[in-house]
């Protein structure tokens, strides 16, 4: 899946995509993209125009596309219908998981609905409020490993 950056964009910001975008194509304009199925748009705006725009976007119930604040000033506007919990329980049915056999970690807005559905679902040590609100336990920051420290605090406690 092909991920589309402004030619023009900071070298800052082209190295921050880079992390989360592994086919990352430079172009002069966003007129340019190809006829394709898109997943979402990922924007980088500072967090009082991040919240704003979200406020913005999802008063407006009519609206085919809802804004998430994913961290790190960073917002996406996805379909309604798009989202990593929809995502997950599809594969789940489809290999014949049960939800509560899920073990999820997240810390933004993005992250709701997938914490929402597993039944092992943590928030990150620096994960948002409505994060840690909607996960049943609690990791360590990503600053201090947390997936890894709680994934092999578990793999300890299964034995």
């Amino acid at each position: 899946m092909t991920s589309y950056i402004l030619k023009t964009g900071t070298d800052e910001f082209k190295d921050n995509a880079a992390k989360y975008y592994f086919e990352l194509k430079e172009i002069d304009s966003f007129q340019q993209l190809p006829d394709d199925e898109w997943v979402k748009i990922a924007l980088h705006l500072d967090d009082k125009n991040a919240f704003s725009l979200i406020d913005m976007m999802n008063s407006n119930n009519d609206s085919k596309l809802k804004a998430v604040y994913s961290g790190h000033e960073s917002v996406d506007l996805i379909a309604n219908n798009i989202n990593k919990g929809n995502t997950l329980s599809q594969l789940l049915n489809q290999w014949e998981i049960k939800p509560e056999q899920l073990l999820a970690f997240g810390d933004s807005n993005n992250d709701l609905e997938m914490l929402e559905l597993a039944g092992y679902s943590y928030s990150m040590g620096n994960a948002g409020e409505q994060a840690t609100l909607v996960a049943k336990y609690q990791a360590p920051s990503n600053d201090e490993n947390g997936v890894i420290s709680t994934i092999n605090s578990l793999i300890d406690e299964l034995g």
